[in-house]
């Protein structure tokens, strides 16, 4: 069972919003896309995080650990904070709940009906032929 601790940094990890995320607009945490793997809280307060991501050379690693370090370092009772990539394993879709994946569904529809509005405007024949879009 989690003590209390861990379950506090938990959701102060889980919290944190994906840079990734941020960018596109969705908006989404770490914990709503499932990217944190595990979660442990010694009894001295030591806590280690292990994160699952998308991309192995991800462009963002060093900012995703930083800002799992800080929110986890900010739970009062936590004495240090250790944070690791999952080197064996990828996150996929499949780890995320239903409401992030409505929100990427979203705004994978917003995107490309904006490249479709693009298309349209640049190319005569697309703007005639829907089909073709």
């Amino acid at each position: 069972m989690a003590s209390l601790l861990q379950t506090q940094v938990e959701h102060a990890v889980g919290d944190v919003l994906d840079p990734c995320s941020r960018l596109n607009g969705t908006r989404l945490s770490f914990g709503e896309l499932g990217m944190i793997d595990a979660v442990t809280v010694g009894e001295g307060g030591e806590a280690h995080v292990r994160l699952l991501l998308d991309d192995p050379t991800c462009t963002y690693a060093y900012d995703i650990l930083r800002d799992i370090q800080i929110a986890a370092g900010a739970v009062e009772g936590v004495t240090d904070v250790q944070v690791q990539i999952r080197g064996d394993a990828i996150w996929t879709e499949d780890n995320a709940t239903p409401k992030a994946l409505a929100k990427i569904a979203e705004w994978r529809e917003k995107r490309l009906a904006n490249i479709a509005a693009k298309c349209a405007q640049a190319c005569p024949t697309c703007a005639t032929n829907k089909e073709t879009v």
